[in-house]
């Protein structure tokens, strides 16, 4: 039971840290576009950028959930 709400609350904050680092990162990029600072091209590059890093944030810590060590 102890194990299901540590997994559960680590999901949820997983999630919700995931939501406020995109939209903090989105935020900033289309602030910069509509200040002209950086092109709609740079834009689209750091946008998939941003969305590459996350997915592999979450890949990174799905796969160190599941790893079990034996000694």
């Amino acid at each position: 039971m102890r194990e299901q709400n540590v997994v559960i609350w680590s999901g949820i904050a997983d999630l919700a840290l995931s939501f406020l680092r995109n939209g903090v990162a989105y935020a900033y990029l289309i602030r910069r576009v509509l200040d002209g600072s950086i092109s709609v091209s740079m834009f689209l590059l750091y946008f998939t950028a941003v969305g590459i890093l996350t997915n592999l944030s979450i890949c990174y810590v799905y796969r160190s959930r599941t790893l079990q060590f034996t000694f």
